[in-house]
C-alpha cells in the first residue's frame, strides 16, 4: 500500500499565531485528491486511518476507502439492507475504528452504521422507543474508543456506551427526567488518562465529566460572568488533552 500523509486542517495564513511555523515548513508540498481521482465528493467531513493503513473518508455522497492508489465507495442501496443507511455522512466527530477493525459511522438523525471491512456489510443501530438498551437518540454527534476498547457515543440526547458482548447500549443522562436538554446535547467526547469521559455540550450545557468506573456524572463546569476562573463559554464543540494530562 502506498504511504500517504493526509492533512485535514484550517490554514490561518494571516494569523500571527501561526506565522512562526511558516519558514520551518516552507518546503512542504501538497498533492491533491478529488472527484477526478475517484473521490465521491469534494465535501469531506471526516478522515481516519485504520490499523491496516486504509484511509476512510466521510463525504456528503458516501463513505470512501482509499488504499493509496484507488477509492472504494460505499453508498446506500435501497434494495440492500446491509448497505450504508445514508449517503450524507456529516460525522465531524463521529467516525472511529473499533478493536475488531470495524468502522463506526455516525449520522445526523440516522443512528449508527458499523462496517465490517471483511464482508463489506453494514450493521445498523438506531433508537427504539420501546427498547431502553437501544441508542438514546439517532442524532449522533460524537463517537470515541477509550483505552479499554469501549465505544462511547454522544448524541443530541444523552451519552451511550456499547457492550460488545451483548450488542446493547447503556444510556447515561445528566437530566434523566428530560426536564432539560442542554447538558445532554453532546457535540464532542474525550476519554482522559484517568478514566474519565469529558463531554462538550453544544446547547449551553457547558463542560461535563463522566466517571466510567462509577457510571455517573462527576462534575459540570459552567461559565460565571462574575468569576474569571470559570470556563469562558458554555457552548463547546471540541476537547483535547495534552501530554501532561491537562484538558
Amino acid at each position: 500500500m502506498r504511504k500517504i500523509i493526509f492533512l485535514f486542517a484550517f490554514l490561518f495564513s494571516q494569523s500571527p499565531f501561526f506565522s512562526f511555523s511558516q519558514n520551518k515548513f516552507h518546503n512542504i508540498r501538497f498533492s491533491h485528491l478529488g472527484i477526478e481521482d475517484g473521490l465521491s465528493s469534494s465535501s469531506v467531513y471526516n478522515i481516519i486511518q485504520d490499523k491496516k493503513g486504509f484511509i476512510w473518508i466521510a463525504t456528503d455522497n458516501g463513505l470512501n476507502r482509499f488504499d493509496g492508489y484507488r477509492f472504494k465507495i460505499f453508498t446506500n442501496n435501497p434494495n440492500d439492507s446491509a448497505s450504508i443507511s445514508d449517503n450524507v455522512i456529516v460525522c465531524i466527530n463521529s467516525m472511529v475504528e473499533d478493536d475488531e477493525g470495524k468502522i463506526w459511522v455516525g449520522h445526523r438523525n440516522g443512528g449508527i452504521d458499523v462496517l465490517d471491512p471483511s464482508s463489506e456489510k453494514f450493521i445498523h443501530y438506531k433508537n427504539d422507543p420501546k427498547d431502553s438498551s437501544s441508542l438514546s437518540n439517532d442524532d449522533i454527534r460524537a463517537i470515541i474508543k477509550d483505552e479499554n476498547g469501549t465505544i462511547w457515543i454522544g448524541t443530541a440526547r444523552g451519552l451511550n456506551s456499547f457492550d460488545s458482548k451483548t450488542k446493547k447500549f447503556h444510556r447515561y443522562f445528566y437530566y434523566p427526567d428530560e426536564s432539560r436538554a442542554d447538558a445532554d446535547a453532546i457535540w464532542a467526547l474525550h476519554s482522559d488518562k484517568k478514566g474519565k469521559i469529558w463531554i462538550a455540550s453544544y446547547r449551553g450545557g457547558g463542560l461535563l465529566v463522566f466517571d466510567k468506573g462509577k457510571k455517573k456524572y462527576e462534575n459540570r463546569y459552567l461559565n460565571n460572568e462574575k468569576d474569571s476562573t470559570t470556563i469562558s463559554e458554555n457552548y463547546l464543540v471540541s476537547i483535547c488533552e495534552d501530554k501532561d494530562g491537562t484538558v
